[in-house]
């Protein structure tokens, strides 16, 4: 069988195809489409979804239509996270994109976002997740929201999304550049108060390993093998938190020109890795992690760890 997930996120569209035999999968296609925000819903916190964004959506669904035609997919699963949860027209938003392109979108909620992310976790083969009392902290961190999940490999102990995702956080805090010290502060007090449930869960449980699931630590990674090796070797999937530290020091100070520079950056992330740093920085201050681990995807691969289930 012949499958295709579609990720509908509030930085990009991201389609995913694979064949599916009994238990195993074989990806076949990647496809992913940023949305420009700059003329339209950059105010995050507005309930609704502006015609000008709608017509952006439409047009990539378009695009992965024709892809899903020319694969000969056999079942499509498309989810909708943060974007669309939160807007009032939701509702419009799905109906008019099921219409044009005949797919079905279905809005999960935060909670089920992250039992998609956890699955993709332990259905990733190249992530061992711990037994017994170790514990990991899981984070996803999108456009919109993120994901906070601490586990092991047997179970959930605590789980919670945050609709605190990168837009959100780069158009309430980063208004100059570089970003203000008075902004950093701001922000990392804003951050206190917002996720003081996390804050206690992790007293609690105290997780050893942080796991990051998104494309935002797939870009730290990629800045972080560009800018520490002579050469890119893709088999480097963590980030000692001492060298975190360095990126953070390069990446942050910086204005959007001088970032441009940076030998990894993404022209897509440009503008949201400094509250990107600020974020990861926050969660290892808060914590007892010695290293970042990259397992992104995870969302996607939950979803079609579902369909093979």
């Amino acid at each position: 069988m012949r499958v295709a997930v579609i990720d509908l996120g509030t930085n990009k569209v991201y389609l995913l195809i694979a064949d599916v035999i009994e238990n195993h999968y074989h990806i076949i296609k990647k496809k992913k489409i940023f949305f420009d925000h700059k003329n339209s819903f950059s105010d995050l916190n507005k309930s609704e979804i502006s015609e000008d964004m709608l017509k952006k959506i439409v047009k990539s669904f378009k695009i992965l239509k024709e892809i899903i035609h020319d694969y000969h997919v056999d079942k499509i699963q498309a989810k909708a996270t943060s974007m669309l949860r939160t807007a009032s027209n939701r509702k419009a938003i799905v109906a008019t994109i099921q219409q044009i392109t005949n797919i079905k979108i279905d809005i999960i909620s935060g909670e089920e976002e992250a039992q998609y992310i956890y699955q993709g976790v332990c259905f990733n083969k190249n992530i061992v997740l711990p037994q017994n009392n170790n514990k990991v902290l899981i984070v996803d961190i999108g456009g919109g929201s993120v994901e906070l999940i601490i586990c092991n490999k047997d179970k959930i102990f605590w789980q919670k999304s945050y609709e605190i995702g990168l837009k959100r956080l780069k158009y309430t805090f980063h208004h100059h550049e570089p970003i203000a010290i008075t902004s950093i502060q701001t922000m990392n007090q804003f951050l206190t108060q917002k996720l003081h449930t996390f804050l206690q869960a992790i007293a609690m449980y105290a997780p050893t390993r942080l796991i990051g699931t998104s494309g935002t630590f797939a870009h730290i990674l990629k800045i972080y093998q560009s800018n520490f090796f002579i050469k890119n070797n893709n088999s480097f999937t963590s980030i000692p938190i001492q060298h975190f530290k360095d990126l953070y020091s390069m990446i942050v100070p910086k204005n959007r020109k001088e970032r441009t520079k940076i030998l990894g950056i993404c022209d897509n992330r440009v503008d949201i890795i400094v509250v990107a740093c600020i974020l990861i920085n926050f969660f290892l201050q808060k914590s007892n992690i010695n290293c970042i681990e990259n397992a992104s995807g995870a969302f996607r691969l939950g979803i079609l760890s579902q369909i093979i289930r």
